[in-house]
């Protein structure tokens, strides 16, 4: 399974912009392939565990070193 995420702004019909993030996953069943995606906008719980997760990561690579 890969899972990609990145941050991204997205902006309406009208001009209005919104940031978030994009989450994309792949996942490889043997010839099977699956494949979604969405965008969670700031605010939402998704958000807030990517941010959670951001700062697990960053300290755990920070103390790597």
């Amino acid at each position: 399974m890969e899972i990609l995420i990145s941050e991204t702004t997205i902006t309406d019909v009208n001009g209005n912009t919104a940031k978030g993030y994009a989450v994309s996953m792949n996942n490889r069943l043997g010839k099977r392939n699956t494949q979604d995606s969405d965008v969670f906008l700031n605010g939402t719980e998704i958000e807030t565990k990517i941010q959670q997760l951001k700062k697990l990561l960053k300290d755990y690579f920070n103390s790597q070193v």
